[in-house]
């Protein structure tokens, strides 16, 4: 659990100084792994808000003076489908780190809301393998480490969707 915070903390480059808004649940992976680890592990300041306020996001944002959220990726279009505002871009927002941001959404919302970078990642609580998106590439679901097969005993395998086989 904190070997993959740890590293997921590097690959982001957080600093003690950013500060964290979160929306989400504590007992969610991005609520309470995203968040409450790159507090604890990292040394930055989490802002926990009680639910997701599509109309009060960039407020309080821009009120706790946040770097970074949290987000699955609905949260996302909420905000996107909210009318234009002054707010969209007076906020110190400079990442976001989650998962789901589609495709169609992803650069409307990059540049709509001027984050310049957006972390993703996919993993399952109950398994041991997990894929990263850090360089904001839109839709890609991340990449496989050539030192995870070693470190985690996993591997990718390709396969045919008609039949379930591997190729």
């Amino acid at each position: 659990f904190f070997l993959g915070a740890y590293g997921f903390i590097c690959a982001t480059n957080i600093k003690p100084d950013d500060i964290m808004y979160n929306t989400l649940p504590l007992y969610h992976s991005l609520g309470g792994w995203v968040c409450v680890t790159y507090s604890l592990l990292g040394g930055c300041t989490t802002v926990l808000r009680k639910k997701f306020s599509a109309t009060n996001f960039w407020k309080d944002c821009i009120k706790y003076k946040c770097t970074g959220f949290s987000y699955v990726g609905e949260l996302c279009r909420f905000l996107l489908a909210q009318p234009l505002s002054d707010n969209d871009r007076k906020h110190s927002i400079r990442f976001c780190a989650g998962n789901g941001l589609r495709q169609n959404i992803w650069t409307p919302f990059v540049e709509r809301f001027n984050i310049s970078q957006i972390y993703e990642f996919y993993a399952a609580t109950e398994s041991n393998a997990y894929f990263f998106n850090l360089d904001s590439h839109p839709g890609a679901c991340g990449f496989y480490s050539v030192a995870f097969p070693s470190l985690l005993g996993s591997i990718l395998v390709k396969f045919d969707p008609d039949t379930m086989e591997p190729l």
